[in-house]
């Protein structure tokens, strides 16, 4: 049985769900801003509460898969030599156990470090994810992202697009 969640563009990370077993499955790229040219050897930071903290490296085209376990609120920062390191929150407190699982695509963009810009509201995820009971999907909070992303963009304008599928951008209308 196969589940798709909504798709929404964060500055660098996209959201397609698909179920595939109880944990929730992070997976994607981790790219250049300037250019989509991937990071090789990105380094992901994984942490929730009461767990041992984890580092998982992007592969040779800047690819990583992460499982995390519904009931916790969990943290990536995506971090990189030279770059202004992003993180996102994964609040699965209220996804059902045994519920068939979840997956997102998050494709992150890291821009280069600069003196003349404070990223320090990155400090703090830069966007949330929530289980929403009533579509039984896992939603980005946009009350709590749009904000952030709206003072990203006028910080660091957008320089290209990811393709994304029919079925990414028709679950991203809904």
């Amino acid at each position: 049985m196969f589940r798709h969640t909504a798709t929404l563009t964060v500055i660098g990370a996209f959201l397609l769900g698909t179920a595939s077993a109880q944990d929730v499955e992070v997976y994607g790229r981790v790219r250049e801003h300037e250019r989509p040219a991937p990071i090789v050897g990105a380094i992901m930071e994984v942490s929730s509460d009461g767990v041992e903290p984890f580092r998982m490296l992007s592969d040779s085209s800047g690819y990583y898969r992460i499982g995390l376990d519904v009931g916790r609120i969990w943290r990536i920062r995506y971090a990189a030599p030279g770059r202004v390191a992003k993180m996102v929150e994964f609040d699965l407190r209220d996804v059902p156990p045994y519920d068939g699982g979840y997956g997102s695509n998050v494709d992150m963009r890291l821009f280069l470090e600069t003196a003349d810009k404070d990223f320090t509201f990155l400090d703090e995820p830069l966007g949330i994810c929530r289980y929403d009971s009533v579509s039984a999907m896992i939603k980005w909070d946009m009350d709590y992202t749009g904000p952030r992303i709206a003072q990203l963009r006028k910080m660091v304008p957008e320089v290209y697009r990811l393709d994304t599928d029919p079925v990414s951008t028709k679950a991203q209308d809904e």
